[in-house]
């Protein structure tokens, strides 16, 4: 019959991430033991259900086994009750934490159990609530009065183990450590470990960590605590965002959903918060705001029960109301007390998405960003994301992000250093009873990866892809990873590449020939600094071609895994990349994209505009055609390389842009063919109205010379007038043709005509000179 081991937790509550902490390391330790079972307890002051009674059922430290007490800033509350009593100095009143403490203290002092072990806080960042202050000040003339008291020896350290820490991780490691020997102290042998990771590989490869790989996800407690800390500070000023920011590889996606999502879903690891509902999703995974209405759906299906949808819940989200009442209905359903808290938190993966999808604009973007300040400006909306960091100039159109960002809203996560790159490498192996194998000289093969991981900085998801492949090649009847398959799958450098030009090799000629395809078409170059980013592609497009559907299959092989698929919110399944170091280390990949980078990003441009194109009214799509010359002759040439790779959008906005071109350019050969015909008219109706006109001068000249020639032998009895040689002219030409030449050309030229004939008819005779007008 195993033994049951007890472990007491004594802890107030100013270091209750210390407290959750332990208890985690007790269920994780008891997964593993075989010879014993631990028992985690401690007194839950602040109860977060209603049900819980503080004075039920209580467990003194005194009968437990081991007893940790964790001081920081406080004591606590002195207990109301008259019976607790220190039991070694007989203080009272007393406070929880002192209580527990001398209980266990005095009867290890007799009896040399429980084994009691004091850890202390040293970290001089504390927030205090400005409400606060007189109750900080007389906490710490309590620690400070505890402090004088029990610290017995004469540097001032205590008696008893005394074990200091600065931060949340470094404590992790400590206690876990001191608990493991403890433990094996009071069983007196050496125990039996057995392995708790049953779930296949506990590498993920070139995948992310999920919240249900939690229990392997290890080497990254220090950003954990560190980003669940951030947030905290962030919830404190009202404004409940992170975004973590960080390298393409370094590992932001398994922080959040291995590590600290489940951290914040520990009922008290926030004060006062009891339960949290969690919604994941990538914002290019359709229309964002939509997506973002389905995943807070899925995280609340209560509001459903309000007779809320994805295409009516943005509406009634201006005051929050709903989400405020489904909170209500949860914590009505979980019978929590009154001052426990339920939040709903929201995380955005791959945040980067936002700003280069194609069937995103910028109207898409600012509408959601509005959106969420709106969300983690309230408080039941907790919001974090996470986002590759040469992205970020992305944020500069967006100066209120920039703010919050600038306030301490960022958390930047490096790469893993030599001691947290051992952790990842040893302790999920650890869990799935893995060992590693050792050469001749006695070192093992997790030194050698780890040493080798060290010397390359973004080397996080090379070593993951190496670890899964190595499990896929392990020494099954020893369960072990052994240097034989290090080498053949080409050590941690070469493994991706080794690994996919194997694939490439067995593939058929024609497959051979389409995997170029296949690669420009899981490539993105969505922006102007021209990096690399992984693109989604869906099935349908894939299978359109047999040779580039034969080159996915084969990439997406279990033994592969350099493909992956999943769904988007409508049920499509598509296809993307494992991770983008594929793009790097696979010689094939990174020549292809360097070659056809510009017919990448050219696509990736077509895709936006296409997809602007086909949501547009019918009165505006004329306007957002591609243009004569280098734009449409661009996207032709494109066509003609690659119309089988490109999406089904894509070709019929290029094609509808060549027709609308088309039939302009008809129009305008019509109206110039008609301009010239004119032209031609014209020009031939000039010259006939020339050859008249020089008709109707000879002609005018004789009229006026004739009545000159009147006058002046009319011994000045009959004077020569302007109305009489207008009469004359009219009269002489009433029947004639010249007379509507005349009219046609004054009535068509106007000015020009009538000053012509003025001139003409100034020139014949000097004086006077006479105007004819129609």
């Amino acid at each position: 019959m195993k033994k049951t081991i007890k472990i007491f937790i004594s802890s107030p509550g100013d270091v209750i991430p210390e407290r959750q902490k332990a208890m985690q390391i007790i269920k994780r330790l008891n997964r593993h033991f075989t010879d014993v079972k631990l028992e985690g307890v401690f007194w839950e002051r602040e109860p977060m259900t209603a049900t819980k009674d503080y004075q039920a059922n209580i467990v003194y430290p005194s009968s437990t086994d081991i007893v940790a007490v964790i001081l920081w800033t406080r004591l606590g509350s002195e207990l109301s009750s008259s019976k607790y009593v220190g039991a070694y100095t007989n203080k009272q009143p007393i406070t929880g934490t002192e209580w527990e403490f001398e209980d266990a203290y005095a009867k290890a002092k007799k009896e040399k159990t429980p084994h009691l072990a004091l850890y202390r806080k040293r970290n001089d960042k504390i927030v205090i609530d400005p409400e606060q202050v007189e109750e900080m000040s007389r906490q710490q003339k309590l620690i400070q009065s505890f402090d004088n008291y029990w610290a017995k020896n004469d540097d001032g350290s205590y008696a008893m183990a005394e074990h200091t820490f600065e931060r949340t991780d470094e404590f992790e490691s400590m206690f876990e450590e001191h608990l493991k020997k403890i433990i094996a102290k009071i069983v007196n042998e050496t125990l039996t470990f057995k392995a708790n990771w049953l779930e296949g590989s506990p590498f993920r490869g070139l995948q992310s960590f999920e919240a249900q790989h939690a229990s392997i996800f290890f080497g990254r407690n220090r950003e954990v605590n560190e980003s669940r800390e951030k947030l905290q500070q962030q919830i404190n000023k009202g404004k409940s965002f992170l975004l973590i920011t960080g390298a393409s590889g370094s590992g932001k996606s398994s922080l959040v959903k291995a590590g600290l999502l489940p951290d914040l879903q520990i009922a008290g690891m926030v004060k006062d918060v009891a339960l949290s509902r969690v919604a994941t999703f990538i914002p290019s995974d359709d229309v964002p705001i939509k997506a973002l209405m389905s995943a807070i759906l899925k995280a609340l299906p209560e509001l459903r029960e309000l007779q809320l949808n994805e295409e009516n819940l943005e509406k009634h989200l201006d005051d929050l109301l709903p989400i405020e009442q489904a909170m209500n209905q949860i914590a009505k359903k979980e019978n929590l007390s009154e001052t426990a808290k339920v939040k709903l938190v929201l995380y955005i993966d791959q945040f980067e998405e936002l700003f280069t999808s194609a069937n995103i604009d910028e109207a898409m973007q600012e509408a959601f960003i509005n959106l969420l300040f709106k969300l983690f400006s309230s408080e039941h909306v907790w919001v974090v994301a996470s986002m590759r960091s040469d992205f970020m100039s992305y944020l500069d159109n967006f100066p209120q992000l920039i703010a919050l960002l600038n306030d301490g809203a960022e958390y930047k996560l490096h790469f893993p250093k030599e001691t947290e790159l051992g952790q990842i490498i040893n302790k999920p192996a650890q869990e799935a009873g893995l060992s590693f194998g050792v050469d001749d000289n006695g070192k093992g093969l997790d030194d050698f990866l780890r040493e080798s991981a060290s010397r390359h900085q973004a080397s996080l998801p090379l070593l993951e892809y190496l670890l899964e492949q190595l499990w896929e090649k392990r020494d099954q009847e020893k369960n072990q990873l052994t240097f034989e398959a290090y080498e053949a799958l080409g050590k941690l450098e070469g493994a991706i590449g080794k690994k996919a030009g194997q694939v490439y090799e067995k593939l058929g000629s024609q497959a051979q020939k389409a995997m170029p395809e296949l690669i420009i078409m899981l490539a993105s170059v969505s922006d102007s600094s021209k990096n690399i980013t992984a693109k989604r592609v869906s099935k349908r497009q894939i299978d359109k071609d047999p040779a580039i559907k034969a080159c996915a299959t084969a990439l997406m092989a279990k033994d592969v895994r350099l493909l992956v698929s999943a769904k988007d919110k409508e049920g499509l399944e598509y296809y993307r990349v494992a991770h983008e170091s594929l793009f790097s280390h696979w010689e094939l990949a990174k020549e292809t994209i360097l070659v056809h980078k510009k017919d990448i990003y050219l696509r990736d441009q077509l895709e936006k505009r296409s997809q602007a194109w086909k949501e547009s009214q019918a009165k505006d799509k004329k306007s957002l055609f591609l243009n004569d010359g280098l734009p449409l002759n661009e996207a032709l040439e494109l066509l003609s390389r690659r119309e089988r790779s490109l999406a089904i959008g894509v070709v019929e906005f290029v094609r509808a842009s060549e027709e609308h071109v088309k039939k302009r350019k008809k129009r305008n050969r019509f109206a110039i063919g008609t301009i010239l015909v004119v032209s031609i008219l014209v020009s031939f109706f000039m010259y006939s109205v020339k050859m008249e006109a020089e008709n109707l001068n000879e002609k005018l000249g004789i009229i006026v010379s004739r009545l000159f020639s009147i006058g002046a032998n009319s011994s000045g009895e009959k004077k020569v007038d302007e109305i009489m040689i207008y009469q004359t002219i009219i009269d002489e030409f009433k029947n004639s043709k010249e007379k509507e030449i005349i009219k046609l050309v004054a009535s068509s030229y106007y000015n020009m005509g009538i000053a012509y004939y003025n001139r003409l008819l100034a020139k014949l005779a000097s004086k006077p000179s006479y105007s004819y007008q129609s």
